[in-house]
């Protein structure tokens, strides 16, 4: 039996998973997010984290001393300084790498031609089509990207208050629901709190919740953004679908993050957006999550196929481990 390790590390955690020959996932371990890894200096926090989660999903496998063959990294950072500290500590036969948007793929495609577009606190849409050619576009990051993200949507609902303060349009049930969330007097001093203490990706992303929030309860601004949302993201998947010559194929257009879980609206307004642009595009959630995407790419680096009945059983571990977040 050979024993295939992958690992993802989000915005949000480091996973750790450990699958069999067969697909069958054995154990999994989760901790803290490393990051972005690009000096020796951050390798001993990544190995940390990467140790913690392995020992956790080693020791659920109940494989301590086991011999990996293949241990598949969908890391964020530079290669050559993670392969220094992470080769010498995994027992593996062969360690490689993987960007996170490959796994993002993966997770809805197993391998074969599509495209994924992805909305958490970033947002961009990788492909690959029938020739093995891959493509990306958008994550670029703010301001001169990541359209459709929370962080975009969190910018936008920011501007729209703003412009209504000087009654260039509606902002509905905004500004008062921004105050409420950050405890803040009024216009000037919610700014004060989300831009001039030093935006992050995570304060815009708390605005984009109470957006998602105000959708929900009925509010027209806040269902508007979300809308815009939905277009943005679509127009990254028509772009890139036109880049790779699949807008005849019945290209599959995988949709992933927080952003399209966030409610209907999104999703709604992206289905329109892409369906008029490709009519054949087939539009899917994601399969596996990220970790397991990279067992899965650990598992084809030995030539084991990942067909229908791998991802069953790939599928059927994660519900018997306890894990379908993805």
């Amino acid at each position: 039996m050979r024993y295939f390790v992958g690992i993802d590390s989000g915005h949000t955690c480091t996973t750790a998973v450990i699958a069999d020959d067969t697909g069958s996932l054995l154990g999994m371990g989760h901790t803290a997010s490393i990051g972005t890894i690009r000096e020796p200096a951050d390798a001993e926090r990544g190995r940390r984290l990467v140790a913690e989660a392995l020992v956790t999903a080693t020791k659920m496998a109940n494989l301590e001393n086991a011999q990996f063959a293949v241990a598949c990294l969908g890391l964020q950072g530079n290669q050559k300084v993670m392969e220094s500290f992470l080769e010498p500590f995994i027992p593996v036969e062969h360690l490689i790498f993987s960007v996170g948007r490959r796994l993002a793929l993966y997770s809805v495609t197993m391998g074969k031609p599509g495209i994924v577009v992805a909305a958490g606190t970033e947002s961009y849409a990788f492909g690959r089509n029938e020739l093995g050619e891959e493509a990306s576009t958008g994550g670029w990051g703010l301001p001169g990207g990541d359209e459709g993200s929370s962080t975009w949507i969190g910018q936008m609902a920011l501007n729209t208050i703003c412009h209504s303060a000087d009654m260039r349009e509606d902002s509905g049930r905004l500004l008062p629901a921004l105050l409420t969330h950050f405890e803040a007097t009024d216009l000037q001093h919610l700014l004060r709190v989300t831009l001039e203490s030093g935006r992050t990706r995570a304060d815009m992303a708390a605005i984009a919740e109470v957006v998602s929030k105000e959708a929900a309860a009925g509010d027209a601004s806040a269902a508007r953004l979300l809308r815009c949302a939905g277009t943005e993201l679509a127009v990254l998947s028509i772009t890139l679908i036109n880049r790779l010559n699949m807008a005849d194929t019945g290209v599959v257009v995988g949709t992933t993050g927080d952003v399209f879980r966030a409610g209907r609206t999104v999703l709604h307004a992206f289905r329109a957006r892409l369906k008029k642009a490709v009519p054949g595009a087939i539009i899917v959630a994601p399969r596996l999550p990220a970790s397991v995407s990279a067992a899965l790419i650990a598992m084809e680096f030995l030539n084991i196929t990942p067909d229908d009945a791998l991802t069953e059983r790939l599928q059927s571990s994660m519900i018997r481990l306890g894990t379908s977040k993805y």
